[in-house]
């Protein structure tokens, strides 16, 4: 009997840890859709699968893919006046309410540092700084490419949701070599510190 007991607060504790992480993940999703309505279920379905294939592409390497199928079955597809809506099976728990960060670790910042070096050659691997964390909102900070809507809501969603991503790489001067979508999904999220690594210029050291 208490054998019994003991495994049945195993499987009720990994039920819980399961549904927590399924929370989690669909209301990191649903961000995505909240405020859209489609003109049948089949239109739904398929920009729930474009989203998560499009966060595939620029993510999956990094994280890891989602199954469009599994996030498809986070959710209910309610029809309305204004035609199909999407709505999380779950509830959303109260939380209290924290500062979001933006983390990363030490295998990701390893693997960016080799992806900088092998597309940008192998000259920039020599000068990289150590990780730093530097304010968001530092007024030296400037972007230098267009950025894609979608793929901002993507990072936000990833950094609601605790995610680890990529440290940003800056240049000796401050401009964004890589990481111009996380670094305004920070600013939008008004997170205050944002994990960079700079490309210190051999020319100024």
């Amino acid at each position: 009997m208490k054998l019994r007991g003991f495994i049945s607060k195993i499987l009720r504790k990994n039920l819980n840890e399961k549904k927590d992480l399924d929370i989690k993940k669909m209301y990191g999703w649903y961000s995505s859709f909240k405020n859209r309505y489609y003109k049948d279920l089949k239109t739904a379905h398929d920009d729930v699968k474009h989203v998560v294939d499009h966060s595939n592409k620029q993510f999956g390497k990094i994280f890891g893919e989602d199954n469009p199928n599994d996030i498809i079955n986070l959710f209910n597809f309610i029809e309305t006046k204004k035609g199909i809506r999407i709505q999380p099976k779950l509830k959303k728990p109260k939380e209290k309410k924290t500062d979001l960060e933006y983390k990363t670790d030490t295998d990701l910042v390893n693997k960016q540092k080799y992806l900088w070096g092998d597309i940008r050659g192998i000259e920039i691997g020599r000068y990289l700084s150590k990780l730093k964390y530097v304010d968001t909102n530092d007024s030296r900070i400037y972007g230098t490419e267009k950025q894609e809507e979608q793929s901002i809501l993507n990072i936000i969603n990833k950094l609601k949701n605790g995610d680890e991503l990529p440290p940003i790489l800056l240049d000796y001067d401050f401009g964004i070599l890589d990481g111009h979508h996380r670094w305004e999904a920070a600013k939008r999220l008004k997170i205050k510190k944002i994990p960079v690594i700079i490309y210190e210029n051999p020319n100024e050291l």
